[in-house]
């Protein structure tokens, strides 16, 4: 009697094993396949972060049926997608689903602004100048969208400054359009790295975009 029950019971866990290995693959197929969410769009470009649980994607991610490029930036242990950047342009206003889709491929060549910074620190002027070819550290990169930073040592004449840098993140998109943001650092450890007082000026495209006197830049701050 009791050898039945043990063999009954043993066949149930068997069973029900199989029962569960059975679900979880019919769930992750469902997450390949379904809808992960949805992102309200009004027209023009968007850039987005996108948190995925585990398995739901594994290649890229598609936005309703608008030409879709996926920054993946971290990955799951099964090699799923955890977290991704996703950039699309709307071309109207509406609630647009997320599905899983193929990783977007091809790349373009990004027409670069000018853009420039001057520092001037008691008197003497340091230029950091963005450079005209494309950065190799890169946050975008794709059919649709290059973001790529730039760190420049600001020079006086050709003696660059000791310690600060600045730094361009720049944007461009497949169409033209994009923006350049600009950081100045104070956090390099060299002898004499110290607070620094400065007036800024940031120009880009050949316009004067940014101004301000007397910036006071602690040391070991951006």
């Amino acid at each position: 009697m009791s050898l039945k029950r043990g063999g009954t019971i043993q066949r149930l866990v068997v069973l029900l094993a199989a029962l569960a290995l059975h679900v979880c693959a019919a769930t992750r197929v469902e997450a390949q396949t379904g809808q992960i969410g949805t992102v309200g769009l009004t027209p023009g470009w968007a850039t987005f972060g996108q948190a995925l649980p585990q398995g739901a994607a594994t290649g890229g991610l598609q936005v309703g049926t608008l030409a879709t490029q996926t920054d993946v930036k971290n990955r799951w242990p099964d090699g799923s997608i955890r977290f991704a950047i996703v950039t699309v342009k709307a071309t109207t206003t509406g609630t647009f689903p997320i599905t899983a889709a193929a990783l977007s491929s091809g790349t373009f060549a990004p027409a670069l602004p000018t853009a420039s910074v001057v520092l001037n620190i008691g008197g003497v002027p340091y230029t950091a100048t963005l450079p005209a070819l494309p950065a190799s550290d890169l946050w975008l990169s794709g059919p649709l969208a290059y973001e790529g930073r730039s760190v420049i040592a600001p020079l006086s004449s050709s003696t660059p400054h000791p310690f600060l840098r600045v730094h361009f993140d720049t944007r461009v998109y497949s169409d033209g359009g994009g923006r350049v943001d600009v950081a100045v650092e104070n956090t390099l450890d060299k002898v004499g790295a110290t607070t620094v007082t400065y007036a800024a000026a940031v120009t880009v495209n050949g316009a004067s975009v940014f101004t301000q006197l007397n910036v006071e830049h602690f040391y070991l701050t951006r």
